[in-house]
């Protein structure tokens, strides 16, 4: 989904130095227009902890911006920082960590490719983007920009802005819809596959 040019006039203070790429920021309302957060249960360490997944006002985040709430959602809630761009060029700003497909997913996982917080470019056959070109002058690898959050239930779980909504759902989903996983993506300063270098916006 294309950038629309509105600047957000807030941003996330106190996220500074070095954490480990998985770790938690808890999220809170950053506007008073943003809907109330969707509280999800994930498994942390072995252990359920609660939470909270932001749903930003459409001033924020318009409609068919799903690459900056995936972006925002990894910032506020993950503490991690990538640089911004469209769906398909985040992968030009920030740093490939792995190619992907909808079976793959629980593998990239196990390897430690695949962690909270981290982005995955979606196909989508549907997209009115699918013949448009990316920054290189290349058709696009995908159209879809979403975030993962973690495992619930034993299910991996995933946040993404569709039009004009906000929603958590399960990798089965992801084929249930019609959509197909391609790339892994973490932020261009991630150093290993445990820590991540933050940077002070």
């Amino acid at each position: 989904m294309k950038i629309k040019h509105l600047t957000s006039t807030l941003a996330l203070a106190g996220i500074v130095g070095s954490i480990p790429l998985g770790s938690y920021v808890a999220a809170k309302k950053t506007d008073l227009l943003d809907a109330r957060p969707i509280p999800i249960f994930l498994e942390v360490n072995g252990e359920k902890k609660t939470m909270k997944i932001p749903r930003y006002n459409l001033f924020k985040i318009p409609p068919g911006n799903c690459a900056r709430y995936a972006k925002n959602v990894a910032r506020d809630v993950f503490g991690l920082r990538y640089d911004s761009a469209n769906a398909w060029d985040l992968r030009y700003k920030n740093k490939i960590v792995t190619s992907a497909n909808n079976e793959q997913l629980d593998d990239l996982v196990k390897r430690g490719d695949l962690k909270p917080g981290m982005l995955v470019g979606v196909y989508n056959p549907k997209s009115a983007h699918i013949n448009d070109l990316d920054a290189t002058g290349n058709k696009v690898a995908y159209t879809h920009m979403i975030v993962y959050l973690g495992k619930s239930d034993g299910k991996l779980r995933f946040a993404h802005q569709f039009k004009t909504k906000f929603e958590i759902f399960g990798q089965d989903d992801l084929s249930k819809r019609g959509l197909e996983a391609r790339e892994v993506i973490a932020p261009k300063d991630y150093l290993s596959k445990g820590q991540v270098g933050m940077r002070r916006d």
